[in-house]
């Protein structure tokens, strides 16, 4: 329950109010489950107030000090809190559906699972909330500073930023996994070093915006637009991208001539080319020394381990595929794709295996590539040397 002599004191006026405070410096407001809808309390101090459960719909917090305040499942619909002051605020599950927050400063707040639906966040200082599992759904987000926000998981797990509008707002290093900002406008965003894997882009607006070292993993892109984005350094794996506009994505790091490819994969792969004194090592390897080592080795370690330095002692690059370790799961797929792009194969033709599928499928996709037999049975080391 609210204190009811605090109460009092604060309807009395925020000038009597803020006077107060200043005199009792150490005593915590207790406003817990009060009820204070639609009450004027601009530029009121409210540091560390109890306010858990407190009813502020409609109420006026223009530029009110709620730094550090608890408000724990506040219910804040509609609440003006124009360039306010909640750094360190515990507004977990508070309910802030439409409210105004538009430069106010939400720095290190927990906002865990609150409720911010169509709420007001344009040039607001988000810098390390957390907003994991936080209803963002058409949130207004323009110029928001987001860098190192925590948004962890979307729609039921976490927060859902549909068609939020982040429009040059600054998101790097955050974490996104899993987050819906499908249709959603990031035009010139700063995704630097973000943490993109499952994100859900359908549809959204993303050009010119940054993903330079972004983590892409099962990232979600159909239909969006990349237009422009800077990709220098990101880590992208088995992303949907159907329908997605990749033009001009530029790979140089900022400050260096600019080069731009036009689409994404490729870009990862000519940005680690140009950066990497390694990769024509790797290239060369891959097109001239790796071997392809198909069979079912589980009980048999003696020969891998005699493959393996057999084909080492010749500068080859050995890949072993173990048939019955595969579990079946997508073998011919493997088998061709490896066949492509190495130098022979070596194939177990007795044993417990048998590959006649897969040798066909290698005849049939790598007619050029040769196929050693190797008789596991009676297997002798001068095979290879």
């Amino acid at each position: 329950m609210a204190n009811v002599e605090h109460l009092r004191i604060l309807r009395r006026g925020v000038d009597v109010w803020n006077e107060w405070r200043e005199a009792n410096p150490t005593i915590i407001p207790d406003f817990i489950g009060a009820n204070l809808g639609e009450e004027h309390l601009n530029g009121a101090n409210l540091a560390r107030a109890l306010l858990n459960k407190a009813e502020l719909n409609d109420t006026f917090l223009i530029g009110a000090d709620l730094s550090d305040a608890k408000m724990f499942g506040a219910y804040m619909r509609w609440a003006y809190l124009f360039d306010s002051n909640l750094s360190g605020a515990d507004l977990r599950r508070a309910d802030m559906i439409w409210a105004h927050l538009g430069g106010a400063n939400l720095s290190q707040a927990r906002m865990n699972g609150a409720i911010l639906r169509w709420t007001n966040l344009g040039h607001a200082d988000l810098i390390g909330t957390n907003l994991n599992e936080a209803n963002l759904n058409r949130a207004k987000l323009k110029e928001a500073d987001l860098s190192h926000v925590r948004l962890m998981g979307a729609n039921l797990n976490g927060a859902d930023l549909r068609r939020a509008d982040l429009k040059k707002a600054r998101l790097y290093n955050s974490i996104l996994k899993g987050a819906n900002l499908s249709g959603a406008n990031l035009e010139g965003a700063d995704l630097t070093g973000t943490m993109l894997t499952e994100t859900d882009f359908l549809g959204a607006n993303l050009c010119n915006a940054c993903f330079d070292y972004a983590h892409m993993v099962e990232t979600k892109l159909k239909s969006a637009n990349m237009a422009g984005c800077r990709v220098c350094g990101v880590s992208a794996w088995n992303l949907s991208l159907d329908g997605a506009t990749q033009s001009n994505l530029i790979i140089s790091r900022k400050g260096e001539p600019v080069i731009s490819v036009d689409d994404l994969e490729v870009a990862q792969f000519v940005c680690l080319f140009l950066q990497s004194d390694k990769i024509q090592e790797v290239i060369n390897t891959i097109a001239t020394r790796m071997v392809l080592i198909l069979g079912c080795f589980r009980e048999r370690k003696d020969v891998l381990d005699a493959l393996r330095d057999g084909l080492n002692k010749y500068d080859y690059v050995p890949i072993i595929f173990d048939i019955k370790r595969s579990g079946g799961r997508g073998i011919a797929d493997v088998v061709t794709s490896l066949s492509r792009i190495s130098r022979f194969i070596i194939a177990e033709v007795d044993g417990s295996c048998n590959l006649r599928a897969e040798i066909a499928l290698i005849i049939k996709s790598s007619p050029t590539v040769p196929i050693l037999p190797l008789a596991i049975n009676s297997f002798d080391e001068s095979f290879i040397g």
